[in-house]
């Protein structure tokens, strides 16, 4: 494991108030696309960090990881029984990875949430036939969730930080993996790894020198209160998220995958490993700031 190099890091006194009102967003969720496009996003899977203020604006409340834009055009097909070991092998299942708009990243983690099976389009089929629902059971087969996990790439270091992005598919809908184990919430949690995608983070404004430059939720109009947190204050809690990283597990067949699930239910924190590459530790500032 090695630490971001300081050299991608530049300093800075802080935001201007310009580039804060175009880095604003009604919610994290609706507008935020509008904005990144403002910056030159072209649609394409990048990831994202938004800052939650105060109602003062003067302190950073909460943070978020997001990500937005599409990873494939292309459905992902493979055979079924690598998540389902007893199915066919002539059983195919064939998943479109959803925007990365449907993700879910709860308390500033780069680990998503469970997304239910009905939330991405997939099918499983046989011979160019497409088996119902109603025979999944008969084919022993059945529900799926999908998982997002992020963290720096391993060659971060040498081209500049970029976020690599696991996708995870489980047998399991995602009701089941929580009824399951509460470690099925564990960004560590085995699953069938079926694609990954080195990006960049956005937006990335003209002369903004630090790998990160987040989105702005204001607790309240600019007009009415034009105060800023300090920049330590961002990046302090930008350092936060990014720190939670951690690598999936990711699984290529149906039997290692129960191998590892077997594993995961008795003990998920020994699966949990750190990047090659982690964000450096940031000092705390001496203001206090919200929940990083």
């Amino acid at each position: 494991m090695t630490i971001l190099a300081k050299k991608w890091f530049k300093e800075r006194e802080g935001m201007e108030p310009d580039l804060a009102k175009e880095l604003s967003v009604p919610s994290f969720g609706i507008g935020v696309s509008e904005v990144l496009e403002n910056f030159g996003w072209d649609g394409k899977a990048i990831a994202a960090i938004g800052l939650e203020f105060s109602p003062d604006n003067k302190k950073v409340a909460r943070s978020h990881f997001l990500l937005r834009g599409s990873f494939t055009k292309e459905p992902v097909s493979f055979a079924a029984n690598k998540l389902f070991p007893e199915a066919d092998k002539d059983i195919m299942l064939h998943v479109t990875v959803p925007d990365g708009a449907e993700f879910r990243f709860p308390n500033g983690t780069t680990a998503s949430d469970l997304v239910p099976c009905e939330n991405f389009k997939h099918h499983f089929s046989k011979n160019q036939q497409i088996i119902f629902p109603t025979d999944w059971a008969a084919n022993k087969i059945g529900e799926t969730s999908m998982r997002a996990i992020t963290h720096l790439d391993k060659e971060s270091n040498a081209t500049g930080p970029k976020p690599k992005t696991t996708i995870l598919l489980f047998p399991l809908s995602a009701e089941a993996m929580i009824q399951l184990s509460d470690a099925t919430q564990n960004s560590a949690w085995p699953g069938i790894r079926i694609l990954q995608h080195t990006g960049e983070f956005y937006p990335r404004p003209p002369g903004w020198a630090d790998p990160i430059c987040p989105l702005l939720l204001l607790g309240t109009h600019f007009a009415a209160a034009p105060n800023l947190p300090s920049l330590a204050d961002m990046q302090f809690c930008i350092a936060a998220v990014m720190r939670s990283a951690k690598l999936p597990t990711a699984c290529t067949s149906g039997a290692g995958l129960s191998r590892q699930w077997r594993k995961a239910i008795h003990d998920i924190e020994r699966l949990e490993k750190e990047p090659t590459v982690t964000w450096p530790a940031v000092a705390r500032p001496t203001a206090p700031v919200g929940k990083c």
